[in-house]
This record gives C-alpha cells, structure tokens and sequence, in this order.
C-alpha cells in the first residue's frame, strides 16, 4: 500500500465551492507528494473544532503561509475536538467538522474516520487543544509561526548537536557537555514541565523503566536521560528536575532559554509529556518513546523479548504455532494440529459450506459416517441405518 493512503486512508473530503464536502481519493488528492526528497511536500494540520481563530489564530496563520508556499505544500486537516467541559453531542460535532473546513483550500480526514484520527493523533503525540502542522515526522507549528512569509519552508529541522553545542547539561551535583556523553549512549530526551499533571505521573513510570533497561542489558548501560523543560518559573523548573533525579538524568538549564526552545523543533515535539529516543549521533530512533513504554514498561529488549515469548504463550517445544488475538489472547496454541487439519486455511464458516460436497450430501437431514481419520466414508445413510438399527447393534 502507498505510504499516502497507509497514513490518510483511501479517501479524503474538500469543501467544494457550494460549501458542501465532496469526496476525493486520497492518491489523486495528494498525487504529487513525495515522502522524502525534492517534491511537494505533505502537511497533516492538527485542528481543534471547538477552538475558534480568535483563541488561537494557528489556522489562520498557516492558511497565509499556505497562500504563499502552494504548490509546495499540499495539507491534509485532521479535525478534533478539545474535551474541556464540552456537552456537545455527534449532531454538534459533525457541525463543527463541517464549519473547520468551510472555505479551506486543502483536504482533510473524514468526520466518520475515527480511526484514522486516533491513529494520527497517537503517532505524533499530539497535545490536546494545541492545533499544530506536522510535516515529515515533526511538528513545526513554532517555526511556521516565526517564518511567516514562508521563507525556510519546509524548516528543516536544524541539527541536534548544533542546538545543544556548548550547553552545560546539569546533573545532581555536576555538569556535563552533551559532546561528552559516552559515545555508545542511546540518549532519551523527556519533554516536561512540573504545571502538566500527565508530566507528573509519567515520571515514575519513565524511571522504572529506565533503571530496568540499564539493569537488564550491558549494552544499555550508559542510556542517558535527558531533561527538556517547558517551565514556567525556575522553581517549577527545579521540581521537574528533582522528579527524575533517581536515575541521574541531565537536564537542560534553566538559563540555556533558545537550547530548550529549540530542542522541541529539532526533534519534533509538538507537545509534553514526551519522548524521543535518539542514537550517540542524533539520528532520531523513535518520537513514540511514551507509546513504547506503555507496551513494556519493563523495557524488555528484543533478544529478553524472544526469551520471554515461549514461557508467556504456553510453549513447552519446537516447532510451535501459537495464535493471538489483536489483543493479545491466546486463541489456540496447537496451531500445528489446526494447520495440518485445515491446509487451505478454510475458515469455520467455509468448512461448514464445503463439507457437504466433500461428503457428497445433497439435503438435510442428512447423516454421515466417517472413519476416525476422515479418510474413509462409512455411509452416507447414516439416518437410514439408524431407523434399522436403532440401538446400534451390529449384525
């Protein structure tokens, strides 16, 4: 499948020149986008319906900007909705996802699409009520707003070890240039601040997690945490601090105002609580730090993964099938016996509408006597035998 219609789905809608929202394929709508290169580029703009422009004019911006970079920049809208105190019900919703788009020169995500949305919306971590413009993996509302002719379009995001060049990172009790962090240490740079309650609760859980990666595999051992604040006052900032101080986090400092100000573009952060992991040379690994550790707290690598699987799934020998469902459960874990019973892979409900050809039964009731093994066919009048012979005796 085209990353286009994997991202987006197979259709969009536009509102058409009569105000009404016409559906237009997702390849045709975005045909000249590329994913990376020279080409247009794809902007997912992150709105909110129940924001209007006068409480946060981000819309209005980048539809100025838009005017100016079009054909270069072609957006898709994903329309959501701020959850504070908000009665509204599906009617006012869909009125509200109707009233975002009217007038709007570019595409968006069907109202219906739920799924999408959500997907989106975890993908990139996108804080509620913030609207904001990914492109390419990272969030660049800050820099579209402080280019407002357009002029660094696509903004690049500018390299981390520019940003961070020279910055003393503080420790509890010492300092350290980021250029001197050992050189086979994965650094995770946590975006937080000590006003955002999610921020509060995730801490414990990202220590956790980060002693026991440390713990279980050598190769991890010199994993770095690095702290990005977005504080209001230095006191909140210095309770941030103190949050993961057990494991020896680094943190950027309150001083170095344009390093923390920088770090969320270079690594597209849209919004906090966040996590991004990146390798000793500043290639990103994941911006999803928060969604894998959420999916192993225990930070159980790939190698301690594969050792755990068997004793989870029940698996006592090789070779072994075991069948999940999406959520995990354990469907069956004698999927060898399944396979070699059912070769074609018949569902259920297709063995029960071949199993009358295969048996040769033409209508119902219908009786049939197989031997234990399926190979040999008894009788295909079992009902008559059984009026015969009620008792089953044998003559």
């Amino acid at each position: 499948m085209d990353w286009r219609e994997k991202l987006f789905g197979k259709v969009l809608v536009k509102s058409g020149q009569s105000g009404q929202l016409e559906n237009v394929a997702t390849m045709e709508a975005l045909v000249d986008c590329v994913e990376e290169g020279e080409g247009a580029v794809c902007g997912i703009y992150f709105s909110f319906a129940n924001i209007s422009d006068e409480s946060d004019d981000f819309g209005v911006r980048l539809e100025e900007v838009y005017n100016k970079v079009h054909p270069r920049l072609k957006v898709v809208q994903v329309v959501l909705w701020a959850h504070v105190g908000t009665p509204e019900g599906p009617v006012e919703r869909e009125a509200g996802f109707h009233r975002s788009l009217i007038g709007k020169p570019w595409f968006a995500v069907p109202f219906h699409d739920v799924d999408t949305k959500r997907r989106l919306t975890q993908k990139y971590s996108i804080a509620v009520g913030v609207p904001t413009l990914v492109i390419r993996g990272r969030a660049v509302r800050d820099a579209l707003l402080a280019d407002p002719l357009g002029e660094r379009f696509p903004w690049p995001a500018p390299p981390l070890q520019e940003v961070l060049r020279g910055v003393q990172l503080q420790g509890d009790g010492h300092t350290k240039l980021y250029e001197e962090l050992p050189p086979d240490s994965v650094r995770v740079f946590y975006f937080a601040a000590h006003w955002c309650p999610p921020c509060r609760a995730f801490a414990p859980s990202l220590c956790s997690a980060l002693a026991a990666v440390r713990k279980r595999r050598a190769k991890y051992a010199n994993t770095q945490l690095i702290l990005v604040s977005s504080d209001r006052s230095e006191q909140s900032y210095n309770r941030t601090v103190q949050s993961v101080s057990s494991v020896d986090a680094l943190a950027v400092p309150w001083s170095a105002v344009e390093a923390r100000l920088a770090l969320p573009s270079a690594l597209g952060v849209a919004g906090i609580p966040a996590l991004v992991l990146t390798s000793p040379t500043g290639s990103v690994l994941t911006v999803n730090g928060r969604t894998h550790l959420a999916a192993d707290p225990l930070g159980l690598s790939a190698v301690e993964a594969r050792l755990a699987l068997p004793l989870a799934l029940g698996v006592a020998g090789i070779p072994a099938l075991v069948l999940t469902s999406p959520t995990g459960s354990v469907l069956t874990v004698n999927g060898r016996t399944h396979l070699a019973a059912d070769p074609l892979g018949l569902s259920a409900v297709e063995a029960r509408l071949a199993l009358p050809s295969a048996l040769g039964v033409a209508g119902i009731p219908a009786l049939v006597l197989t031997s234990p093994t399926g190979s040999v066919l008894l009788t295909v009048n079992g009902r008559m035998h059984l009026a015969a012979d009620p008792l089953g005796l044998v003559s």
